[in-house]
């Protein structure tokens, strides 16, 4: 089962709850001006990185009024991590992010790969950091994103049923505001991860039109395809999970997939030294 229908398992939930979004319905265009916004966005959108995949990061929010977009993206200052030093440690995806990006900076300054963990408790995600990751469909469903969706936003009609709400940010704001912000900041590379949602991933960054190549990492003994867009001096690497029997799913593949993002950085590009924020 691939993200996208994971997060649409239990559609047809039959048992009713209160939602956690209350009884009142959102209009559309609230709803697509909180997407067309910062939501579901980590780190720093000058950074030369950026990562990018289709499901809410740990910041993923249920609806609540007022519906207010974000003006700017979770930054993981010494307050952020204060507070959430016992759940980080759980974070399974932020951790494998870490072990990329520790090993793509290591690479663009010819260095030794410095210790992801404590890039991850430290650095990752920083006001002024080195990396910005973007969740495509940012919304999730309860506070674990464990329940049913049909659930948890009956009172919701714009996001009933979940294609409508991934229609929504297919076709609303919410790619749009990604484009723009591309476009903006122009970042060296994107990474995407989640190669099943290839189409997704092109159409939020306006790379649809762009031409593509095919690239093996093998570190090891089998091969991973990664696929290879380049447009307004912005590469964009479409790269299998994180996880599963065909993803990036060891300390190997990971660091071999940072080295290979590291063709295209410069180590003037990251902040240095390493600040601990």
């Amino acid at each position: 089962m691939n993200a996208l229908a994971a997060l649409a398992a239990g559609w047809g939930c039959a048992e009713r709850r209160h939602s956690e979004c209350g009884t009142a319905g959102f209009y559309s265009e609230e709803v697509d001006a909180y997407l067309a916004s910062y939501v579901g966005m980590h780190g720093n959108p000058a950074a030369p990185i950026w990562l990018c995949d289709i499901t809410p990061n740990t910041d993923g929010k249920s609806l609540t009024a007022p519906l207010n977009p974000l003006h700017g993206p979770v930054v993981w200052d010494k307050y952020f991590r204060q507070r959430n030093q016992e759940n980080m440690m759980h974070w399974q995806s932020h951790q494998k992010a870490a072990k990329l990006i520790s090993s793509a900076r290591s690479a663009a300054f010819g260095a030794e790969a410095c210790d992801w963990k404590h890039y991850f408790m430290h650095h990752l995600y920083g006001p002024s950091g080195g990396e910005f990751r973007i969740s495509l469909f940012p919304l999730r469903t309860g506070a674990n994103g464990n329940r049913c969706w049909a659930r948890v936003y009956r009172n919701q009609p714009v996001l009933n049923p979940q294609s409508r709400y991934v229609s929504l940010c297919r076709t609303g704001g919410r790619f749009r505001f990604i484009a723009k912000l591309r476009q903006r900041m122009q970042p060296k590379v994107i990474v995407c991860i989640g190669a099943c949602h290839a189409d997704d991933f092109l159409r939020a960054f306006e790379f649809s039109n762009a031409r593509g190549t095919d690239a093996i990492l093998q570190p090891a003994d089998l091969p991973v395809r990664l696929q290879v867009f380049t447009k307004d001096n912005t590469t964009l690497v479409i790269s299998p999970a994180f996880g599963g029997v065909v993803g990036l799913n060891s300390d190997v593949l990971l660091n071999a997939m940072g080295r290979f993002t590291a063709q295209w950085l410069a180590a003037s590009e990251f902040p240095s030294p390493l600040e601990e924020v």
